[in-house]
């Protein structure tokens, strides 16, 4: 999220309000011009009307955004504009009331319009006050009200933009995971075994036929779904893992740590078997001797965290890097679920490479 400024930085903002100031102004001093000379007062008065109006809207633009007013739905909020309007319009007049009253350089102001003789407190009674308010209620509440409704057609225009991005990252991460299992190299590995398997056991090939159409109807299946229960994730992983080990062997460990109440917690789906993916291809299909990858994890009240460690390979080259291309899509597409409340990290401890993956708790 963007940091919030009291003071716009965008220069269109300060282009459309003073550009409207200027106009106002204008009619103002034209409506009021004697003969050609301009009304001194007047002129007094729009000055300190510009400033109080530009303090005003600019508080109010400040709350507005800093209380994410920008949420609720719009014509709810229509009486509280009226009112916002209102008060700041009363403030505005009344500042320069008191301004004109105590400060000489606009005292005039007070003369020519109140009454020399009249006193500050009769000052908030007197036409002047009124038509003032009156006229000054009129230009912020139609500034409200043209602020407000860009600002929530923006966050509307942006919460869509992020929808659809979300949408396409999904359907991206998904496709990514279906070419993993349907590219060549796995099917022929996986069902080169499955035809070993049958001369051994036609029971136990049997069950990985039915291991694999699970695996690929689940790909299918958590297409429509943004997240998923983690005892199911975990479920999916488990049978990707038996796959995986009849072409390892004893080459190949895995073992799980799964939570107690894994099926209340909600993770992306396929985000695990991806970490995995890259645990085997960079790590134990990289190394000379046997691998191991664990899976633990850890929670509070709100969140939970998933440790994915794998063994270091004994041979590195330089297409590892497209290791980092997998993980920073996992990033991606965590920011894109989350926000800034996940997080993901790397790190080689222990000999280990370890996956660290923190989420925050949702409810099913």
């Amino acid at each position: 999220m963007m940091k919030l400024y009291f003071f716009p930085r965008d220069p269109r903002f300060w282009l459309y309000h003073c550009t409207a100031l200027i106009a106002v102004i204008a009619v103002d001093l034209f409506t009021s011009a004697n003969n050609g000379q301009i009304n001194v007062n007047i002129a007094k008065v729009s000055a300190l009307f510009a400033l109080l109006f530009t303090a005003t809207t600019l508080s109010f633009r400040f709350v507005f955004n800093k209380q994410s007013w920008y949420k609720t739905v719009y014509h709810k909020q229509i009486p509280g504009l009226l009112l916002a309007g209102t008060f700041m319009s009363l403030l505005s007049t009344s500042s320069i009331i008191v301004i004109s009253y105590y400060t000489p350089f606009f005292h005039s102001i007070y003369s020519s319009y109140i009454g020399e003789n009249t006193s500050l407190a009769t000052a908030f009674q007197s036409a002047f006050m009124v038509k003032q308010c009156l006229q000054t209620q009129l230009f912020i509440c139609s500034w409200i009200f043209i602020y407000t409704s860009i600002t929530h057609q923006r966050h509307a225009t942006n919460a869509q933009m992020l929808s659809l991005k979300l949408e396409n990252s999904l359907k991206s991460a998904q496709l990514e995971n279906l070419n993993t299992q349907l590219n060549p190299h796995f099917l022929f590995n996986a069902l080169n075994n499955i035809r070993f398997m049958i001369a051994e056991s036609v029971e136990m090939a049997d069950d990985m036929m039915v291991t694999l159409s699970e695996l690929l109807r689940y790909a299918l299946e958590i297409s429509q779904s943004h997240k998923v229960p983690l005892h199911i994730e975990l479920d999916m992983l488990d049978k990707y893992m038996q796959l995986i080990k009849m072409q390892y062997e004893d080459k190949l460990s895995f073992s799980v740590e799964e939570p107690e109440n894994s099926h209340a917690i909600m993770i992306p789906p396929m985000m695990l078997q991806l970490l995995v993916e890259n645990a085997v291809k960079y790590g134990v299909e990289r190394s000379t001797k046997a691998g191991h990858i664990s899976l633990t994890s850890s929670q509070n009240t709100h969140s939970v965290t998933l440790k994915l460690a794998n063994s270091l390979p004994t041979q590195n080259d330089e297409s590892t890097a497209s290791m980092q291309i997998g993980l920073n899509n996992i990033r991606d597409r965590l920011t894109l679920l989350y926000g800034s409340n996940a997080s993901f990290n790397t790190e080689v401890l222990n000999e280990a490479f370890v996956a660290t993956l923190c989420l925050p708790k949702e409810k099913q």
